[in-house]
């Protein structure tokens, strides 16, 4: 949803990289193509399940180069004390959806690569489970897949406690709005229609 937007205004991701030194590292060490760099789905060749092993390591691919970041804990890659602004939970302003973009751009491919369709509860749950408690309990393997795409959006740009409170809020919002009924799927829908 908000990286199409991103796209029909122009705007240069790369411009606004801002990595975490544990990212930076990795990125420089096995040489990753930063621009194209996404949390890696774990799917189980056999069965086509989501096969998330833990939330660490998290795997890193380029589209070419596969590699390993070691994250503490989501917490630990919070920066800055800036409040965040109001209207991140009433609107999408424009210099914050690389943030949010960062987080759904992988998504679609649960879908893709594993055949499975998470419904708008769901992602409701982990959406919230992830706002009250950062690094709490597994709720899952999709629930490890969102947590790992958030990590990478925290290592890649600076994000502190209150926008991200402010983000997972919004978040949770569409997933509530999205959700019709037990089964719904209209928010991964929409999503995977926005690419």
């Amino acid at each position: 949803m908000f990286w199409k937007k991103m796209k029909d205004v122009g705007m240069d991701l790369g411009e606004q990289f801002e990595l975490c030194d544990s990212l930076k590292s990795v990125v420089e060490r096995e040489r990753l193509k930063l621009s194209s760099l996404e949390a890696a789905l774990q799917v189980d060749e056999s069965t086509g399940a989501l096969a998330m092993e833990g939330r660490r390591p998290v795997f890193l691919f380029d589209g070419t180069r596969l590699a390993s970041w070691e994250v503490d804990s989501l917490q630990s890659l919070f920066r800055g004390d800036e409040p965040a602004p109001k209207e991140v939970l009433s609107a999408y302003p424009l210099e914050f959806n690389h943030l949010f973009f960062e987080i759904e751009r992988n998504l679609p491919l649960i879908v893709s690569e594993s055949g499975r369709s998470p419904t708008d509860g769901e992602f409701l749950e982990i959406y919230s489970a992830l706002r009250r408690r950062p690094d709490g309990r597994s709720l899952g393997a999709l629930h490890d897949y969102v947590w790992t795409s958030v990590a990478l959006m925290l290592g890649k740009y600076r994000c502190s406690e209150s926008l991200y409170t402010a983000i997972m809020k919004r978040l949770e919002k569409s997933a509530r709005t999205f959700k019709t009924g037990m089964s719904s799927r209209n928010y991964i829908r929409c999503i995977k229609t926005s690419r």
